[in-house]
């Protein structure tokens, strides 16, 4: 069986993840603009980025 998917259906199965220790601000601001754009299922970071990644997806489909 073959599925096919355009760019924007693939993107809603991707979890985008930024979860080493040294990851800077500018690092999680990066990927939650990517993440936007993409439309991307949600974004992993680690828990102290998660009140300014939740803030940046605000009114986006992403889930934090």
């Amino acid at each position: 069986m073959t599925v096919s998917l355009t760019t924007a259906e693939l993107a809603k199965y991707i979890d985008a993840t930024a979860l080493k220790a040294d990851t800077s601000e500018a690092d999680v601001r990066r990927l939650v603009a990517e993440s936007r754009e993409a439309g991307v299922k949600s974004v992993c970071i680690n828990p102290v980025w998660v009140p300014l990644v939740a803030a940046e997806l605000a009114g986006s489909d992403v889930l934090t």
